[in-house]
């Protein structure tokens, strides 16, 4: 139990740096965002999002590598005889060639398909081709260090994280000051800037790594069964990543056939906002998975259980204090970010801020789904479900819908996976499901209409005008939630330990 406690608190403790991060980078993010979308225009700045796809596509890509090579790492590591260097080193021989294949594929066929195939004004297809060009440099450098990424991760240095993060985020503050007098095409400069950035911060990860982890050795690895393991877990994520990929790509090139470049603006607003508040599940979730992998391989199966539960309602519960009010207040907060909001990015952002809701707390059932190695399966079922998205789309905007139920399809699909996450973790005996929706989803549909109720109320007879109601509304329903999930979120012991924190907070600070 002891043991226990201080996982806890180190996961804890990981969560906290993973947050400060997060809220430096959202700041940034949403700032950086406000002066990039006036400086580079609807135009460009739809033509980046585009283009620049190729980097969201890959982000997701190369989280499935590092979470396919951290996932044996953790193995390994729960292990009492566990050779993390071997892991390493094999991991590295395989990004390596993954790297290579990957490399010919975009420079021939995404090529083509920039070029020919994508609605890009023709005076501006040159610099077009220069942002692709620094995106898929971007993508291969950072998948070649992926293993090193992989054992922060594994190690649970989640500070170096915190640390290198801000880092880039001033970085990329700098870099909105730069574009404002650039030497060059605007868009190309840009783009050139965020690659240098991308360089600098794959070089600290790494020498952080070579200088601080002492298994961050390369050695010679002949053991064809760990590369078979290793490309198999990976293939079949892969898959599933794949057909991410093609649909995150897929829905803005869907929406440019249909509605044109400006569309793409607006797809771009609600991607940034999708990025900074999707770091918040995923800094909780980093801090959390090495646990989760490790009683796994230690066959510890009861607190897995126990953090598959915590941890699917208190990712939601966290998301929820972030993602209430922006939905609220969405339209309010575009116009103070942006200025000029382009049209439907109110509607965007307020669907993919409820489909982060439901991915904050399916991303955990992901991660005990992943520590099994038994992924073939769902990740068939998931393939299935996520590529039903772009007929959807294409259904929708052919039915002239408007844009945004594109998302409300996507939602939808995403709920029936949920289920599916269930079943498989149920056969593999490692969850009840009747006792997953007693102890987490009931309590999570309670908080979620106690805390909504006196925001709804309040819309209902407030006028809503002016910045000083907006704080105001958004105070009241920060405070609605906590209370809500006091109430109805946690149970007897967590709401005994949580008296006992805030006890200890008012003592020390008199």
């Amino acid at each position: 139990m002891s043991n226990h406690n201080q996982d806890n608190r180190r996961i804890a403790k990981n969560t906290l740096f993973l947050y400060i991060r997060s809220m430096v980078l959202m700041c940034i993010s949403l700032y950086t965002s406000r002066i990039v979308l006036a400086t580079l225009g609807f135009t460009n700045f739809g033509i980046y999002s585009l283009v620049g796809t190729v980097v969201v596509m890959f982000n997701v890509f190369s989280a499935t590598f590092v979470s396919s090579t951290q996932r044996f790492l953790n193995i390994e590591l729960g292990k009492k005889d566990g050779n993390v260097k071997k892991v390493f080193s094999a991991a590295l021989n395989v990004h390596l060639g993954l790297a290579g294949c990957i490399l010919i594929l975009l420079e021939t066929i995404g090529i083509y398909f920039l070029n020919y195939q994508l609605d890009i004004p023709n005076n501006r297809l040159f610099a077009a081709n220069f942002v692709y060009q620094f995106s898929v440099a971007t993508f291969i450098i950072n998948l070649i260090s992926l293993p090193y990424n992989a054992l922060i991760i594994s190690k649970e240095k989640m500070d170096v994280f915190a640390y290198i993060s801000i880092y880039e985020g001033l970085a990329k503050l700098a870099i909105v000051f730069l574009i404002q007098w650039s030497p060059v095409d605007i868009l190309i400069y840009y783009s050139f800037l965020l690659f240098l950035v991308a360089i600098s911060v794959r070089l600290l990860y790494t020498l952080y790594c070579k200088k601080n982890i002492q298994d961050c050795v390369k050695i010679k690895v002949s053991d064809r069964g760990l590369y078979k393991s290793i490309l198999n877990f990976s293939g079949w994520n892969l898959m599933g990543s794949g057909i991410s990929i093609l649909t995150t790509s897929g829905m803005g090139i869907v929406f440019n056939l249909f509605n044109g470049i400006l569309i793409n603006a607006a797809k771009g607003v609600a991607d940034q906002v999708n990025h900074a508040v999707g770091n918040f599940t995923s800094n909780f979730m980093t801090s959390l998975k090495p646990q989760i992998v490790k009683s796994y391989a230690a066959e510890d199966y009861e607190y897995m259980q126990s953090l598959i539960s915590r941890g699917s309602r208190f990712s939601y519960y966290l998301m929820a204090f972030l993602i209430f009010p922006l939905v609220f207040e969405a339209d309010n907060i575009l116009k103070l970010w942006l200025g000029n909001v382009p049209l439907y990015a109110v509607e965007f952002v307020q669907v993919i801020l409820i489909t982060n809701l439901t991915n904050a707390f399916s991303t955990t059932l992901d991660i005990a789904l992943s520590a099994t190695g038994k992924i073939k399966y769902p990740q068939i079922c998931f393939s299935v479900f996520q590529f039903l998205n772009i007929p959807l789309a294409c259904l929708i905007l052919w039915l002239q819908f408007p844009p945004y139920f594109v998302y409300v399809g996507s939602l939808g699909l995403g709920l029936i996976t949920i289920y599916i996450r269930l079943y498989f973790l149920s056969s593999y005996k490692l969850i009840d499901i009747r006792n997953y929706l007693k102890n987490v989803l009931f309590p999570i549909v309670l908080m979620t209409f106690s805390s909504l109720l006196v925001p709804i109320c309040l819309y209902k007879i407030v006028e809503h005008q002016g910045f000083s109601v907006l704080v105001i509304n958004v105070i009241i329903m920060e405070v609605t939630i906590f209370l809500s999930i006091y109430f109805w979120g946690v149970n007897s012991t967590e709401r005994q330990t949580l008296k006992t924190v805030i006890r200890n907070k008012f003592h020390h600070a008199k």
